[in-house]
């Protein structure tokens, strides 16, 4: 269920750490320019949330974060912001606000997750979140009002893949 009613939109993430993955879960402007995030509202997926409740996910001073990460214009790093999905204060079953001022002005934000409940081989917890209601104001256009990103779905290119490969 979205975030203003049970058929709102909103985003699904999910996040692979192997290397050679194709950057992915990135917000940024059509046009590529600049803007000022200011705040997302994030939840669990059914999945992780499901994990989490169950006897799989341990109790005791694991957490899962969702961390948001802002980039200039060159690749480089603005800041990050993490904010707890599940932690000893418990596991997040509602849309939660989490603050992206701290980012300063962008070209895009990308979504990450971590945890330590981990493998060796990444996270065990299913890597999936969800997002909602993207607000920023544009940096280029100083009269611009807050906006808010709808969710957009964008395919990224695949190599190799074929029938035996699945």
């Amino acid at each position: 269920m979205g975030l203003e009613n049970p058929g709102s939109t909103y985003m699904v993430g999910y996040y692979s750490d192997w290397e050679g993955t194709l950057e992915h879960n990135v917000i940024k402007r059509e046009d590529n320019t600049a803007f000022s995030p200011i705040g997302v509202y994030v939840n669990n997926s059914s999945s992780a949330y499901s994990y989490m409740s169950s006897a799989n996910f341990p109790q005791n001073n694991y957490f899962l974060n969702i961390i948001a990460t802002g980039y200039d214009e060159n690749g480089a790093v603005t800041s990050d912001v993490s904010y707890p999905l599940a932690d000893a204060n418990g596991i997040v079953g509602e849309w939660k606000y989490m603050d992206l001022t701290s980012l300063g002005e962008c070209h895009k934000v990308i979504f990450t997750l971590s945890s330590n409940d981990d493998s060796g081989y990444g996270i065990n917890v299913p890597a999936y979140f969800c997002i909602d209601a993207f607000s920023y104001y544009s940096t280029t256009d100083p009269g611009d009002d807050v906006e808010i990103i709808a969710p957009v779905v964008t395919t990224l290119a695949h190599d190799n893949v074929n029938p035996s490969s699945m």
